[in-house]
């Protein structure tokens, strides 16, 4: 199925997004939203399980423009003060990285493949020019790239 493509922490994201921690529970409802309806899991043998979000389907439906715009301007206008603790951080960040990192696929896709990219697959974000620090996302009133979300925070 050419429509399913891998997004590497979204496990993650899907574990931390049950944990009940509060501030970050409410700031997600649209994304949460999102992965209900285009996360795909499939089983391995061994017991092994793999997700996937269905980026076409995604962009097939109507109600996926709404839901990427709302979980923007919540994570805009988030308030920091309100994490406690660690575990509310990390979850917000690796969250908010997972969201920014599938609206930019899903901004992009289909993503066209560079001639001069042939080891990344069609489709791939290692396809899009500066998907790391040159496309920037408005987070708690403030300015930042994938690069700065994954290693910063």
């Amino acid at each position: 199925m050419n429509l399913l493509r891998w997004t590497a922490h979204l496990a993650i994201s899907l574990m931390l997004l049950s944990a009940p921690l509060a501030a970050v529970a409410d700031s997600f409802d649209d994304f949460d939203q999102l992965l209900d309806r285009f996360l795909i899991e499939k089983s391995l043998p061994g017991n092994g399980l793999v997700t996937a979000f269905d980026y076409e389907a995604a962009l097939n439906h109507s109600e996926t423009d709404n839901l990427i715009s709302a979980q923007r301007q919540q994570l805009a206008g988030f308030d920091p003060s309100t994490l406690e603790g660690r575990a509310e951080s990390v979850t917000f960040w690796i969250n908010t990285y997972n969201f920014c990192t599938i609206e930019l696929i899903l901004r992009y896709y289909p993503i066209q493949p560079k001639w001069w990219n042939i080891l990344y697959p069609d489709n791939s974000i290692m396809q899009i020019t500066g998907a790391w620090e040159k496309e920037f996302f408005d987070i708690q009133r403030e300015e930042y790239n994938l690069r700065e979300i994954e290693q910063d925070f």
